[in-house]
């Protein structure tokens, strides 16, 4: 779950470089890409835990 928490701060921080003109081509495709990944073993993993 933290890494869900993490990933999601990155991505708005991506977002906010994006929006002062910064370069952000590559991560703007890649750590969301990680960050959907993550939130959805997290996701697993609650489910498995609970059954």
């Amino acid at each position: 779950m933290t890494l869900t928490l993490l990933m999601t701060a990155l991505t708005s921080k991506i977002i906010f470089m994006a929006r002062e003109r910064v370069n952000v081509i590559p991560a703007i495709y890649i750590i969301p890409a990680i960050t959907l990944i993550a939130l959805y073993f997290s996701i697993q993993m609650m489910r498995r835990i609970n059954k």
